[in-house]
């Protein structure tokens, strides 16, 4: 008998244990509430405004891309316009 009240046997420290895991298991519980309450919704609101974020910036990109694309089309034309004039001097009357 002695032997079991000993130490980490003592019906004390079990009791104190048993307490300490009621207590973290409390907490535990407490704390994934809260992240479903608060940090998942906020996490799923971010996401959302990344991806928005990220569309604007491959439309930003993309109306880049098509007026780069435009004004090399652009410039393509005066070269051969440039090019294929009689008089370069008179150049300036054509635009």
């Amino acid at each position: 008998g002695s032997l079991l009240c000993s130490g980490n046997l003592h019906p004390d420290a079990v009791i104190q244990r048993e307490l300490i895991f009621k207590a973290n298991r409390k907490g535990y519980y407490s704390e994934l509430q809260k992240y479903h309450n608060v940090y998942a919704p906020l996490l799923i609101c971010i996401a959302a405004v990344v991806v928005t974020v990220s569309e604007l910036f491959c439309k930003i990109y993309l109306k880049l891309f098509d007026f780069q694309c435009s004004m090399l089309e652009e410039l393509q034309i005066l070269k051969e316009t440039w090019i294929n004039s009689r008089d370069p001097a008179n150049f300036q009357k054509l635009l």
